[in-house]
């Protein structure tokens, strides 16, 4: 089986200028594939003459260094295997670089569908299974802690719907504690308010659900507490600041004639 570049058979220049290339070998039976590199030339020390010689390597018939392709390799046979050069490297870091590139941009070591055992020996896959783990540690301990301050906040489990906690409140931001005592409104904070009030009244909410189903409501805080969702949340889809929330979707209506 020949080597494939640019989806044709590759033919070493007369004059090969390069120091090797970053490759992807590919089982066609299962779609699983391996990325490396490979030299072009092959530098020893002549034990006779003392000097370094410089030989072709054995990339011709070079098949990888995983153990697991190798024998699916002896298993299949060469014909069910498909090895394509990706990068021709002139230096040799140049081959590390983009070998290493290859491998964390397809992620290697989080998806079964590579042979790869690790990246430049340093991040091995056996890591995988530490990241997932704590992140789904990490997920739980949040959904629990969501899931209590939610009942903290729900009926009567809400401190602050207290009638004495509310008392206390009230009597401290009552007469001279207040800290607009004394301060008249101007005129056009009174508009202000007067127009905010009335638009409330008005306002309307066009929600989207998870089935599909389109809704107009004019209680967003109703609706969310009904149906287990953040109003705060809502509000940020409605302004375009979230893509969704629980796959709700939401977004200001206003009444034909207003």
């Amino acid at each position: 089986m020949e080597w494939l570049y640019k989806e044709s058979i590759f033919q070493t220049p007369e004059k090969n200028p390069f120091e090797g290339f970053v490759y992807i070998i590919e089982n066609l039976t299962n779609g699983k594939k391996y990325i490396g590199k490979k030299h072009f030339w092959s530098r020893r020390k002549n034990k006779k003459t003392g000097r370094r010689e410089t030989k072709e390597s054995d990339w011709m018939d070079y098949y990888g260094s995983s153990d697991v392709l190798l024998k699916d390799i002896e298993t299949l046979g060469k014909e069910q295997f498909k090895r394509t050069i990706l990068h021709l490297c002139i230096y040799k870091k140049q081959m590390t670089f983009l070998e290493e590139k290859e491998q964390w941009d397809r992620n290697v070591l989080l998806t079964d569908d590579y042979y790869n055992t690790n990246i430049g020996g340093k991040y091995f896959v056996r890591e995988r299974k530490i990241y997932e783990a704590t992140e789904k540690q990490i997920t739980t301990k949040n959904e629990k802690w969501r899931e209590i301050k939610r009942d903290r906040m729900l009926g009567d489990a809400n401190i602050a719907k207290k009638p004495e906690v509310r008392a206390k409140i009230s009597a401290k931001k009552r007469g001279e504690k207040h800290h607009q005592f004394g301060i008249p409104l101007s005129d056009e904070h009174n508009k202000k308010l007067h127009e905010a009030a009335l638009k409330s009244r008005i306002e309307e909410w066009k929600i989207t659900t998870p089935e599909g189903e389109t809704l107009i409501i004019s209680n967003l805080n109703e609706f969310c507490r009904k149906n287990n969702l953040s109003s705060s949340a809502m509000c940020m889809v409605a302004s375009g600041e979230r893509k969704q929330h629980k796959k709700y979707m939401c977004c200001k209506h206003s009444p034909e004639g207003v």
